[in-house]
């Protein structure tokens, strides 16, 4: 996916890619709009509505390759298909598909927040010095992590959240709290634009009866991974 400006003498090309294919950033939560003028939060309400009128284009765009039976390079990745087709919510495994990275190192802390919820449920007192309560050796309170979103410092996951330690009596909730956003409520509008643009379209109803596999063949094409093997 290329961006450049459209100006020559400032011409500036990117390219973004992903190996797992492409997934929405998610968005801060901005206050209601008020009539005290904020130059930063307009310019991020003008930004998002940008992005939104982008995601609805990109929804007539796929629309439209399947509707004419083009190939797209277009890499959606599966999770994104998922919520396209309905066929959500999302959950942790889903971010070996979105960034796998991400999903290696948040894994110890997901793996604690499933063991104090464990003992929770069996009404088990949660000792700071239990191994399992500890990420590598080291206790949560040592990480220095604030309920803020990680990669996101602006987006706090509760009201004062970059004042709030995660510990291991709320890490349940840390979890929980970064996997709603980055999965569910920090992409819920670019994914309603997206699915606005499409059925403006075609009715997302048509795909229903295919899988993810079978829609990412539809949108792409079936394609072989070019080795050495394939090469010769």
């Amino acid at each position: 996916y290329e961006l450049d400006s459209h100006n020559e003498s400032t011409r500036e090309v990117r390219y973004i890619f992903s190996p797992t294919g492409l997934f929405p950033a998610p968005f801060p939560v901005l206050p209601p709009a008020s009539t005290n003028f904020d130059s930063d939060q307009d310019t991020e309400y003008n930004r998002q509505a940008t992005v939104l009128s982008m995601f609805r284009f990109i929804g007539h765009l796929v629309a439209k390759a399947i509707i004419d039976g083009r190939n797209l390079p277009l890499p959606l990745s599966r999770p994104f298909l998922k919520l396209m087709l309905g066929q959500g919510p999302l959950g942790f495994s889903d971010l070996f598909d979105i960034d796998p990275a991400f999903a290696r190192s948040f894994q110890p802390i997901y793996d604690v927040a499933q063991y104090k919820n464990w003992l929770n449920s069996q009404g088990l007192p949660a000792h700071e010095d239990d191994p399992q309560l500890c990420v590598n050796g080291c206790p949560l309170e040592y990480l220095c992590l604030d309920f803020t979103l990680p990669g996101y410092s602006n987006i706090e996951l509760v009201q004062g959240g970059s004042r709030m330690t995660v510990t291991v009596h709320n890490v349940g909730n840390y979890a929980e709290s970064v996997l709603h956003y980055l999965l569910n409520f920090g992409i819920y509008q670019q994914l309603s634009s997206f699915r606005v643009g499409f059925q403006e379209i075609m009715p997302i109803r048509c795909l229903w009866v295919l899988s993810i596999s079978e829609v990412t063949s539809l949108l792409h094409g079936d394609s072989e991974e070019w080795t050495p093997d394939v090469l010769r």
